[in-house]
């Protein structure tokens, strides 16, 4: 099938919608290990991280998206970098109708990049990708899936980058090792699957790739049962990375203070990587890389 313009780019999020809402309280109660507050102040402190935390930022590293406004803003900055053969939407999983709706204002054998804003295959994500393809190829549209975003050589550069300077303003006979955590996967908060891990695992051996072989780290979920004893067993400092949702929530702060109660190990927090420029430069190198023989073939 010959790929022709205008091409429509669908962003794939979680929504913010009463279901996913659900979710959220699901999210924050698996959250609670890392708070020392009495049982009776919890209902308080669970509405703070509901309703103050910066999670209700949009998320592109494996989060839901809690604004509607927000990830119609993302769709509308592409469009803007883009320009006018492309049409970009947003389309939550939750959304009720949202995917009917999108398909009645699309034309037949039209070309959709299926765009994901989720760091790990989730079965959230592929709930709402199976959902997405089989009614589009009902319309006989070519489909063109992107890969997970966030593995790409860009981020990790970004994230090297910030371990290089980070580790400049430290004491320079520090011995240390690079401590990525990443959130847990809320369907097995205890062990995680490695499909879930694959694109986190990826991407901690590109960043220690652009470091140096030689740097050791670990990689671990925030509920997983062998994060203490494995930290403990080095006297240096770790410099701490937080990957997922963890790159600027204040979550992952309050996982290290407990880990340094827990433990006599010291800890270092790598400061947050910006995501939003930078998902916008791959992205669209993504795309018009996808585009190329297309272009050539018809002598643009």
């Amino acid at each position: 099938m010959s790929i022709k313009p205008p091409y429509q780019i669908w962003l794939l999020h979680r929504g913010a919608t009463e279901e996913a809402k659900q979710q959220l309280h699901i999210e924050v109660e698996h959250l609670r290990p890392l708070y020392s507050i009495p049982d009776f102040l919890w209902p308080i402190w669970s509405w703070f991280l509901l309703f103050f935390n910066p999670k209700k930022k949009l998320p592109l590293l494996d989060g839901p998206c809690h604004s509607n406004q927000q990830s119609s803003a993302l769709a509308s900055e592409l469009n803007r970098l883009l320009g006018p053969q492309f049409k970009c939407f947003s389309l939550s999983l939750y959304g009720k109708g949202e995917l009917e709706s999108l398909c009645s204002e699309t034309p037949k054998k039209s070309t959709i990049f299926l765009v994901p804003l989720f760091l790990s295959r989730s079965t959230p994500l592929f709930r709402l990708l199976d959902q997405t393809r089989s009614a589009l190829y009902k319309m006989h549209c070519e489909l063109i899936e992107s890969p997970l975003i966030c593995v790409e050589e860009n981020l990790a550069e970004s994230f090297a980058q910030q371990i290089r300077a980070h580790r400049l303003k430290l004491d320079t006979k520090l011995s240390y090792k690079l401590l990525f955590l990443l959130p847990m996967q809320i369907e097995l908060p205890s062990k995680p699957e490695s499909s879930y891990l694959s694109p986190y695992e990826e991407l901690a051996k590109m960043i220690q790739n652009k470091l140096h072989h030689s740097i050791e780290y670990e990689l671990y979920t925030i509920e997983h049962p062998s994060l203490k004893s494995s930290v403990q067993h080095f006297d240096g400092t770790w410099l701490v990375v937080g990957l997922g949702w963890f790159y600027d929530h204040r979550e992952l702060k309050a996982q290290i203070n407990k880990l340094s109660q827990d433990t006599s190990t010291t800890y270092s927090i790598v400061p947050s990587v910006s995501q939003d420029a930078l998902f916008h430069h791959v992205l669209i190198k993504h795309i018009k890389n996808q585009l190329q023989p297309n272009t050539h073939s018809s002598g643009d």
